[in-house]
């Protein structure tokens, strides 16, 4: 370990900050003034001039995959700093987190760095440390930019919602930590990978949060930091974490997490990743919904807050469905089975299983009526499949038992239905319909057996 003097700075803080300012700028291309975007084209570039920094800014931007089959959605808007070079593996990572229904789908803006980062996104400093190490900038001038022009821009241009995130790595997550300080309101996630909380910045920078703490006592927002194995910014980092422990309101939620064995760079991809999952984890993917008081009054919550009602696959539906019926939580697996049929309206499966929970809580008709709808789908199919083919004979038979009104209904509704979602939480590999088949057999044996 090299030890430092009075007037030089350690090695290894010199190699982070020429690490922190050069890296990004590597894979930089020069920017001509981009041209008209293609029709419909999901990734967009755009030069946009900037009074406040006396410059042109770069700002690429990618749509939702769906952005243009949707024209009435708007959508929540991820800012990503560094953009040149953050976000390709950002859109990537979205993507499948909104495939898999851990988060909305977002407009993702890239906002490139170019080769004034560091005045960018590093607070003033005026000590001579601070001077002769470059560890200083005019990140309030961009900050200024930022809300005042580029945000203005984005919304006029496209249709987006008042949800923002802000996520940023090293310089730019130094950057993140002083917007929320300087605009705690401005942004509603505010994520910091390896935020450069070096001895020279650190201190300062845990010193201004505590006057925003203080001073911002109802502060509602979601501020996540990760951190790898960064000798050189683990004591600032510690520092941050232990203010916010002590000082933080219940109304910002925050975490500082360490991600053990991976490096400075490494932090950028597994943070944003947790970033994400966490920052939407308490309200958005189907199990958070489901355990809400009001499922169908949270999924309207989701559509004020974020401008969109979840879409959920059809697999996770059912799973939660047949959990709250296993369970005897009839309501709630009555209200679940409600929105998976209104999300998928033309498929058998889940009127079927609004049928299971209707059948449940012994509600005849409404059970009558969701396997008549059933049997329409499939009659109304063109080519229906080796497994709708399957299913509708046998649907034709429970809707003559239920029209029967044959008293082993009762018995079924009590004592086989639990035990049949119990097997079919318990399987693996079998398809909507093949389930469907297994539980109609499986009551119209019983129901043969009882009469």
């Amino acid at each position: 370990m090299f030890k430092r003097n009075k007037t030089r700075i350690m090695p290894g803080h010199i190699l982070l900050l020429i690490l922190a300012a050069i890296i990004p700028t590597l894979t930089q291309s020069n920017h001509a003034r981009a041209a008209e975007p293609q029709k419909n084209a999901r990734n967009i570039t755009h030069t946009v001039k900037s009074q406040h920094l006396e410059q042109d800014r770069i700002i690429s931007v990618t749509l939702p995959e769906n952005y243009y089959d949707n024209p009435k959605t708007h959508y929540p808007v991820l800012y990503i700093l560094d953009g040149e070079n953050n976000l390709k593996f950002t859109t990537a990572i979205a993507d499948h987190l909104t495939a898999s229904g851990e988060i909305p789908p977002l407009i993702i803006i890239g906002l490139h760095a170019g080769t004034t980062r560091a005045d960018n996104y590093l607070p003033k400093n005026d000590s001579s440390q601070a001077q002769t190490s470059g560890q200083t900038g005019h990140s309030t001038q961009f900050l200024t930019s930022l809300q005042n022009e580029i945000l203005p821009f984005i919304g006029r241009t496209y249709r987006t919602t008042p949800y923002r995130l802000l996520s940023g790595h090293s310089f730019g997550g130094m950057f993140v930590i002083t917007a929320l300080m300087d605009a705690p309101g401005l942004f509603n996630g505010y994520f910091a990978q390896s935020p450069f909380l070096s001895p020279i910045m650190g201190n300062p920078a845990v010193a201004r949060m505590g006057d925003t703490l203080e001073n911002n006592p109802g502060l509602k927002a979601n501020f996540l930091m990760a951190m790898g194995d960064e000798p050189t910014l683990e004591a600032g980092y510690a520092k941050m974490g232990a203010l916010l422990t002590e000082k933080a309101p219940k109304t910002l939620y925050w975490k500082a997490s360490h991600l053990a064995g991976k490096s400075h760079m490494q932090t950028r991809f597994i943070g944003i990743y947790n970033a994400l999952v966490e920052n939407f984890a308490s309200d958005w993917p189907l199990k958070a919904a489901a355990s809400a008081k009001n499922f169908t009054a949270h999924l309207e919550g989701l559509e004020q807050k974020y401008g969109m009602m979840p879409h959920y696959e059809m697999e996770a539906f059912a799973q939660i469905v047949q959990g709250f019926l296993q369970t005897r939580q009839l309501d709630k697996g009555t209200q679940v089975a409600k929105a998976f049929v209104a999300q998928y309206p033309q498929s058998p499966f889940s009127h079927f299983l609004l049928f299971n929970a209707y059948a449940m809580g012994g509600k005849r008709d409404d059970a009558l009526k969701e396997i008549s709808v059933a049997i329409r789908i499939i009659e109304g199919t063109n080519e229906p499949s080796m497994e709708m083919q399957q299913l509708y004979p046998q649907l034709q038979q429970m809707q003559n038992v239920w029209v029967g009104n044959n008293p082993a209904l009762k018995k079924f509704s009590r004592s086989a239905m639990p035990r049949l979602n119990y097997h079919f939480l318990n399987s693996r590999g079998t398809t909507n319909n093949q389930v469907a088949l297994a539980f109609l057999a499986a009551f119209l044996a019983f129901s043969a057996s009882a009469s």
